[in-house]
């Protein structure tokens, strides 16, 4: 919205310069937007690398010296999937809360 404000700002004052002068928390706010985005891009960008190797941070950061192949990378498409599609966590078989109920002596 503030590019859009400064193009506006632009047809009235005839430069880009003059139009940022005009309204220079437009220009704040982009300059924050672009690095706000730029990190949450690369942490992004970042972690997607971890899934599709199949790693932690700190496996990633601990062996990139040791050279060592990761026995877990089952190829990317594979890590992406054991990720994002799996089934969610089964029930509990035992309740616990009937195991409390019969050791206090409240369920015959």
């Amino acid at each position: 919205m503030s590019a859009l404000y400064i193009k506006f700002l632009k047809d009235d004052h005839g430069t880009v310069w003059r139009a940022m002068k005009a309204s220079p928390a437009s220009v704040i706010l982009m300059f924050y937007c672009f690095v706000a985005q730029w990190f949450v891009g690369g942490l992004t960008g970042f972690h997607s690398y971890l899934i599709g190797s199949n790693q932690t941070t700190y496996e990633n950061f601990r062996y990139r010296a040791d050279n060592r192949r990761n026995i877990f990378d089952n190829g990317c498409f594979s890590n992406f999937a054991d990720v994002f599609c799996t089934r969610p966590i089964l029930q509990r078989k035992i309740s616990v809360h009937s195991c409390k109920k019969r050791r206090l002596g409240l369920q015959p």
